[in-house]
């Protein structure tokens, strides 16, 4: 066990690396919108950039969430008990990654399988360009 002063140097520590980190997410969220904003402005051919080993590229993201009406609450809970039993059955909550998740593999299934897909009925689903960086 730590003394008091030790503890307290431990807690200082970690409020100014706490402070340091807001900061810099607060800049590195900033850079991504800028990065994003100028990607979108370029032709559909040149959407990703390469330079000083990063590529960074827009990639579009569903965001499912559970709708607020009872009604289409109810049609989503039906269809995902139908289609994911096993998962329903042992899930205390639905959560939007879950969601997207579900979302992405059956809109990927109607792709390979050439039909148009319709969504998670009841689901609020919103697709929003993110910016993807690797390297």
């Amino acid at each position: 066990m730590t003394s008091i002063a030790e503890f307290d140097e431990l807690c200082i520590a970690l409020g100014e690396k706490n402070r340091a980190y807001k900061t810099l997410e607060k800049e590195v969220k900033e850079l991504r919108a800028k990065v994003l904003d100028e990607l979108m402005l370029r032709d559909e051919d040149s959407r990703s950039y390469k330079v000083a080993g990063s590529t960074f590229y827009i990639r579009q993201m569903a965001i499912v969430t559970v709708p607020k009406q009872m009604s289409e609450k109810e049609k989503l809970f039906k269809y995902l008990r139908k289609s994911y039993p096993d998962w329903f059955k042992s899930s205390l909550t639905i959560n939007h990654r879950s969601l997207a998740s579900m979302y992405q593999q059956e809109a990927d299934i109607c792709a390979q399988e050439g039909r148009e897909y319709d969504g998670l009925p009841g689901a609020i689903i919103e697709i929003k360009d993110t910016l993807g960086i690797r390297g």
